[in-house]
């Protein structure tokens, strides 16, 4: 009767494991505002097109009003306007991806915005403290989010900069992400900040990173798990903005000509949970350190995508319960 009800607890259970390696598709309406106190001549809105990642699958199916794409956005021109909407229907496949990572080819470093100053000397000087003793990039990139891992999670409305967060040791999501890359990037490991949201909580937007061994690898520095990179939507990668006269929040950029006005810009995403619309599986990606062995489990993670969590467990638990009855 023991084996029994600890048979029965597991069973209840095991659905909450399935929870975890559950991957969903949503149709996802989001909507950008931008408003100013006087009309200009010309507004030019640049918004990132989303990509198809290892952990998500992209379908547009609509975008108004008319636009152009232009070094991987979407263009809108507005003339003699103070105030605009841009409407973007979208929809996406989310896959949980497992992931240990390659030490292999490096990217070159490049410029990233202000607020991640990967050249200030406190963050450099931290860089090199942290991976002093590491043998590879994967644990230094291990010792930077472990250390990441310390700040105090504040949300503060604001984004301040990776020095800022490291002199702080707080901040949110873009503060945990910028100190990351920063870190990164003074150890020699490319990394750049992603923007999207979490589909437990779409009506906040959120911020981590993807760092580039070879490939790029998309990890979250707010979350405490290094291997296992869980449901996000990812809008925009590392997207830098146009040079000159220019404002940007995290999914939109515009450009004006005429005299600066007082402007106001947001975005609202709307979600619905939707059925899978392709058969792509789920990744699960495991690498070893040195690059030589590779192993693609994901037709067994879809195993647990088709069939109930309870039916599993039920199968894998046949060898145990005969056992029990045997010694009995």
């Amino acid at each position: 009767m023991r084996y029994f009800l600890i048979f029965l607890l597991l069973l209840l259970l095991f659905p909450l494991q399935g929870a975890l390696i559950k991957n969903n598709a949503y149709e996802c309406d989001l909507t950008i505002f931008w408003n100013s106190d006087r009309k200009v001549e010309s507004l030019e809105i640049y918004v990132p097109v989303p990509e198809d990642t290892d952990s998500q699958t992209i379908e547009m199916v609509s975008v108004f009003p008319e636009y152009t794409i232009e070094n991987g956005a979407f263009k809108f021109i507005f003339e003699d306007t103070d105030s605009i909407r841009i409407d973007i229907n979208f929809r996406v496949q989310t896959y949980t991806q497992v992931q240990e990572i390659v030490c292999q080819d490096r990217k070159e470093i490049e410029d990233s915005y202000d607020l991640i100053d990967y050249e200030n000397t406190e963050i450099v000087a931290k860089a090199k403290e942290i991976t002093k003793d590491c043998e590879n990039d994967r644990e230094k990139v291990k010792e930077i989010f472990n250390f990441v891992q310390n700040l105090d999670y504040e949300y503060n409305g604001e984004e301040n900069s990776a020095s800022w967060a490291l002199r702080n040791m707080k901040g949110d999501c873009t503060e945990f992400s910028f100190l990351f890359i920063a870190l990164c990037k003074a150890s020699g490991i490319e990394a750049r900040p992603v923007w999207g949201w979490l589909p437990r909580n779409s009506k906040v937007s959120h911020s981590w990173a993807e760092f580039y061994l070879g490939r790029w690898y998309p990890i979250d520095p707010t979350e405490k798990n290094f291997h296992v990179f869980e449901p996000h939507i990812a809008f925009n990668r590392g997207f830098i903005e146009a040079k000159g006269n220019r404002s940007m929040d995290a999914f939109a950029y515009y450009t004006f000509r005429g005299d600066p006005p007082t402007t106001y810009m947001k975005t609202e995403l709307k979600m619905k949970e939707i059925p899978y619309w392709t058969e792509k599986k789920a990744n699960y990606l495991n690498f070893s350190c040195d690059g030589t062995a590779y192993i693609d489990i994901s037709e067994s993670s879809a195993f647990f995508r088709v069939f109930p969590s309870s039916l599993c467990f039920l199968i894998f638990a046949l060898p145990f319960l005969f056992t029990c009855a045997v010694i009995k």
